[in-house]
């Protein structure tokens, strides 16, 4: 009866979220047919930041279906009336092929004309097309140019391709000093190339950070010794839960570790976001197994509680993606670790209480009048 309530509460749980992330679905898609709308109608008169704006729903399928020819006939007609951010997203397409054959030499046209306008992603991309010689013949020193004019107005990445040159003596004169101080403007900027270019591989821990691990490692003795005093046999339910929950707090202080001095730093997104799930996921696990320590009628309230943090974050996530009108990103999966986490121990904790009353004996008859 009681697996019956929690399963119950929990569909309640689920069938709130998912009605909750529907209509907010809903309401996107209605905010977004309302922005097509508006930016067709402008367009349609002529104005070329209503040209622009169509062009990059269609360029990224928000509220139409995507086309990249679709895009690339608005980009051009608003582009033709110099509007810079069409000039520069009509070079991007001309550069990488979509909706368009692809040619350098008309990608560096457009390209330019951002540029001469002082965009600085289009300085930026100007500077890359003269240091590739695309388009254009190679010339290193006027790719440090643009780059230059670029880094000037706060781009980072060309902040650190500058910073590269000076290292090298690309098309500048090297100049290590010179080298360092780009590479230090982009990593404020956030660049993660520059941060590694300057070495800077530790993190600055907090001292909730720094003493995290440290008290996990305490808290694995604290339950890790009394399960190994406890013998090998006829160990109880209880017992067991310490015993797992010292694994897991040890696990998790091997991968707190690993996530602030190594991990973090890795260049692949897929890898650091797989294991912030595991590092999740295990933490997830250890609340549950002490929860269930600390009060063994726990396991059913934590188990909502997964499911509440579950749909809780499912719909954050999508709102936020749809508000920004960008896909659902992959770091996002790893935030989901914590509720099934807690939500694994739990569900073995009730199925194993389930089954233990099903298997109990009758109580004997003491008195029979």
């Amino acid at each position: 009866m009681k697996l019956c309530s929690t399963i119950a509460a929990i569909s309640c749980v689920v069938v709130i979220g998912a009605g909750i992330t529907t209509w907010h679905f809903v309401t996107a898609t209605r905010r977004l047919a309302k922005e097509v709308a508006a930016y067709r109608l402008g367009a349609e008169r002529g104005d070329a930041e209503s040209q622009f704006k169509l062009g990059s729903m269609y360029y990224y399928g928000k509220g139409v279906p995507k086309d990249y020819s679709e895009a690339l006939r608005l980009y051009r007609k608003s582009a033709e009336q110099g509007y810079v951010k069409a000039e520069f997203s009509l070079s991007t397409m001309y550069g990488d092929g979509r909706g368009v054959p692809p040619d350098a030499v008309e990608a560096e046209r457009w390209c330019r004309k951002a540029a001469e306008q002082g965009d600085p992603l289009a300085e930026e991309g100007l500077g890359y097309l003269y240091y590739r010689g695309e388009g254009v013949a190679q010339n290193l020193s006027e790719a440090a140019r643009w780059y230059r004019k670029s880094a000037e107005q706060g781009d980072g990445n060309s902040q650190y391709v500058l910073g590269y040159m000076y290292y090298y003596g690309y098309g500048v004169g090297q100049d290590k000093g010179e080298a360092d101080r780009r590479f230090r403007q982009a990593a404020a900027h956030g660049n993660a190339d520059a941060r590694r270019a300057l070495g800077w591989n530790t993190v600055r821990l907090s001292a909730s950070s720094r003493i995290m691990p440290l008290l996990e490692f305490l808290a694995s003795l604290i339950f890790g010794i009394p399960f190994l005093r406890s013998g090998r046999t006829n160990r109880s339910r209880a017992q067991m839960a310490m015993g797992v929950a010292a694994v897991l707090l040890l696990c998790a202080v091997v991968l707190d570790s690993s996530w602030y001095f190594y991990v973090r730093h890795l260049r692949s997104a897929g890898a650091v976001t797989l294991f912030s799930l595991t590092r999740h996921l295990v933490r997830g696990a250890a609340a549950s197994t002490l929860a269930f320590i600390a009060h063994r009628k726990s396991a059913k309230a934590v188990l909502i509680a997964a499911a509440v943090i579950f749909v809780g974050l499912v719909a954050f996530g999508v709102t936020l993606a749809e508000i920004r009108h960008v896909p659902v990103r992959v770091w996002f999966l790893r935030f989901l670790g914590l509720p099934i986490g807690m939500a694994v121990p739990s569900a073995i904790f009730l199925w194993l209480d389930r089954k233990g009353t099903r298997q109990a004996p009758n109580a004997p008859v003491l008195f029979s009048p």
